[in-house]
This record gives structure tokens, C-alpha cells and sequence, in this order.
């Protein structure tokens, strides 16, 4: 692993906790204002199909702008996993790059 790999993946790791907390701290707040029958869903696991996950994941940003308008940390949350989903597409083709450049 090259020293350029090694702070990409540190980045990716620094930037990972702070969205997946961001997540879960909004599904926290949209939570104690719902009643229990409308919660959202932490884990995975406990989501059972792809279908309910789906109702989850289209459930918070809705929610949460409906019960927090002024608040900016779903922007927040969605931009760190943008910039998450952009540096490991871009470490998966530089690292494709590397491997095709080195084919005899």
C-alpha cells in the first residue's frame, strides 16, 4: 500500500463515522417526535425486505424537513456520503488504472 493509499483510506474513514453518526442522530430526533408506530428503523437487521427499506430511507429526509426545516445536517449527512461514494469510485479507478498499466 502506497503512502497516497494509505491517506485516501484514512479519509475515507475519518469522513465514514461522522455521516453514518449524522444518520443516526437524525433518525434519532425524527424518532422522539413520532409516534412509536411511525418510528424509523436503526439497523439494518431489523428492517427484514427491501421494501420496508426503502419506506425507511424515503421516510427520513421527508420527516425530517417536515419536523426540522432550518436544520442543515441532512445536507450534511448527504453531501459526506456523496464525497464517501466519489473517493472510493475514484480509488476503485485509479486503482484499475494502476493494474491495466501493468499488464506486460
Amino acid at each position: 500500500m502506497s503512502q497516497y493509499d494509505k491517506w485516501v483510506l484514512i479519509a475515507l474513514i475519518v469522513l465514514y463515522f461522522p455521516t453514518v453518526g449524522l444518520f443516526c442522530f437524525m433518525i434519532f430526533r425524527v424518532n422522539r417526535k413520532l409516534p412509536a408506530s411511525r418510528r424509523i428503523r436503526f439497523w439494518l437487521l431489523s428492517w427484514g425486505d427491501w421494501t420496508s427499506l426503502r419506506a425507511n430511507w424515503t421516510k427520513l429526509p421527508t420527516e425530517y424537513k417536515r419536523l426540522y426545516p432550518r436544520s442543515i445536517l441532512y445536507r450534511l449527512a448527504v453531501s459526506g456520503a456523496i464525497t464517501l461514494l466519489v473517493i472510493a469510485v475514484a480509488m476503485f479507478v485509479l486503482r484499475f488504472w494502476e493494474y491495466t498499466r501493468h499488464i506486460p
